[in-house]
């Protein structure tokens, strides 16, 4: 491995760490705990009628280790409409992101998935 790999090793597991949490993935009607996880959220917005700008939508990308994924659903892999739930009940559908992915590798050696998805609005 290379000091560049080294050092995105490192970033990963400090991110783990300090940013890690735990969510529900449902697969299908297979739910599975995963432990550790990294979100990353992103805002769209809109400017409205009047000028106001509300949050059109949210997106939030979610690492998941590879290995614990593939202990938990094998050789399956993320479809679109599958569902994250974090522990402060918010849920996201899985989603293509921006460039048309719905999950991708990430880390040194592949070591995470990289699931795209978008905030499921609550009804209310």
């Amino acid at each position: 491995m290379n000091i560049f790999a080294d050092a995105m090793g490192f970033g990963f597991d400090a991110a783990e760490t300090v940013a890690g949490e735990t969510i529900c993935y449902t697969y299908a009607e297979e739910s599975e705990e995963f432990e550790d996880v990294v979100a990353g959220e992103t805002e769209s917005r809109e400017t409205g009628v009047g000028g106001n700008t509300v949050v059109a939508s949210r997106s939030c990308d979610f690492l998941i280790r590879r290995e614990a994924w593939e202990e938990k659903f094998g050789d399956k892999f993320p479809t679109r409409n599958n569902v994250i739930t974090r522990t402060n009940g918010k849920a996201y559908k899985v989603f293509s992101g921006a460039q048309g992915h719905i999950w991708r590798y990430s880390g040194p050696q592949n070591t995470y998935l990289r699931v795209h998805t978008i905030e499921v609005k609550k009804k209310d």
